[in-house]
């Protein structure tokens, strides 16, 4: 991960708040991590989280140490793209910075062009992306104005503009679908047209009310956007910075797939399902990748801790500069096994060198609190409770093993018998022809 980008605002990197350059100093500066959290936490780099209680918990400073400060500096540059864009040759070594995927935590998302090495959009590509954009909002605008008038109906009260807006929209809706879900825009439905992608009824996303348009979402997107448009800059220069997405799952490896263009991306938010399906009309050759933040090994709460942390890191709400319109750590979680958070834990702290090289660099500076070491118990808790349960499992298939090969050998002795009951027969039946009388 490329040491020379400075954290200095240009062409190629638009997005670099004073807050975040300030974090990537002390980062390079070699600071332990317990200060580049404070850091963190004092900044607005949190502003947009609800509830910042949570990052008084322990739970987050300690999934901070499992990242690498490799992969730390390039959440927060937003240069993933770059960095991290050809596992398995130009960015091999980058990867070995990055946590595993093979189970629960958070997860970062980010979109590369192929064939510019992990670069973004231009400036001139993105105003053209803000235009698709606006027009989407305007069809959605256009369809919600209709609903709410009384008396009149049907497409005819469509003008020529909401009319192209809403065609546009179309081929929007249509592109990451099948051809039986398409729209025909040789002969379009204005009338019954619902927009794949504006903000439902329901939204629970804070701040929104029924006074708030439905375009609500779209038009903070070109909004975000709109900010890596500097003036002044050359036009065709390529951003080093994609928009980020952060989620978190249970397992992250199934759930960030949900995210790529691979299908219609129904189970994706909207705005990123959006920002993909616009690219793709644009004809950009894209590429969406996804990274591991971090694993979650003490609890089901701490998946939940994962993404509220991830997304302070990867400033990726769409009130600052990424594509998360809800809050994080709200997802409904269960049915995770101890043994799975116990294989989290040996992965992070045994198999990742950087988090005990994190977390001893603190340790010299900074004694542990008593919720430091009240969590280190825990950890330990929930890793013996894993190898007990392994243990167990193996026990329980050494002797289902034992049984199959006690089978076995009855099986072959039955079948031994079997074949000594039937030479017997063969025996006796030629013993009492042999003394029959003869006629």
């Amino acid at each position: 991960m490329d040491r020379n980008v400075k954290p200095v605002q240009s062409a190629e990197l638009p997005v670099m708040p004073n807050s975040v350059a300030r974090v990537v100093r002390l980062l390079d500066d070699g600071e332990n991590y317990d200060t580049i959290y404070k850091a963190i936490v004092d900044s607005d780099m949190v502003d947009g989280i609800t509830d910042k209680r949570c990052f008084d918990k322990q739970t987050l400073k300690s999934l901070m140490y499992s990242m690498s400060r490799s992969m730390l500096r390039s959440v927060l540059l937003k240069t993933l793209g770059p960095d991290l864009y050809d596992q398995g040759f130009y960015s091999k070594a980058n990867w070995e910075n990055v946590l595993g995927d093979k189970g629960p935590g958070a997860y970062v998302v980010f979109i590369t062009v192929r064939e510019r090495k992990g670069k973004f959009l231009c400036v001139r590509e993105l105003k053209e992306l803000i235009r698709i954009l606006n027009q989407y909002a305007r069809a959605i605008d256009a369809i919600e104005e209709q609903a709410t008038r009384e008396y009149e109906y049907g497409a005819s009260q469509f003008g020529d503009d909401d009319r192209a807006a809403m065609l546009l929209a179309m081929e929007v809706d249509d592109v990451l679908r099948g051809k039986n879900s398409q729209h025909n825009l040789r002969s379009p439905r204005f009338d019954n047209f619902e927009p794949r992608f504006r903000s439902g009824a329901g939204d629970r996303t804070p701040g929104r009310d029924q006074g708030v348009p439905r375009s609500d979402n779209v038009r903070s997107l070109v909004k975000m956007l709109e900010k890596r448009c500097l003036e002044g800059v050359d036009e065709e220069v390529y951003q080093l910075q994609s928009p980020l997405l952060v989620g978190n799952a249970r397992d992250i490896d199934t759930r960030a797939a949900s995210h790529l263009p691979r299908n219609s991306m129904s189970n994706s938010p909207k705005i990123w399902a959006l920002l993909i399906s616009c690219l793709m009309v644009m004809k950009v050759n894209i590429r969406v990748q996804y990274a591991t933040m971090f694993r979650a090994w003490v609890d089901e709460a701490q998946i939940n801790d994962a993404e509220i942390l991830g997304t302070a890191v990867a400033g990726s709400l769409l009130s600052v500069d990424g594509c998360n319109a809800k809050q994080p750590g709200t997802r409904s979680l269960g049915g995770v096994s101890e043994i799975v958070f116990g294989d989290s834990h040996r992965h992070v702290s045994v198999e990742c060198k950087w988090y005990t090289k994190n977390l001893n660099q603190t340790r010299v500076t900074l004694p542990l609190s008593a919720e430091a070491i009240e969590l280190e118990a825990r950890e330990k808790e929930v890793l013996d409770n894993a190898a007990e349960m392994l243990q167990a499992e193996k026990e329980y298939k050494d002797a289902l093993a034992m049984l199959a090969a006690a089978n076995g050998e009855f099986d072959k002795a039955l079948e031994e018998a079997n074949d000594n009951v039937n030479e017997a027969e063969e025996f006796i039946a030629t013993l009492a022809s042999e003394s029959l009388p003869e006629d």
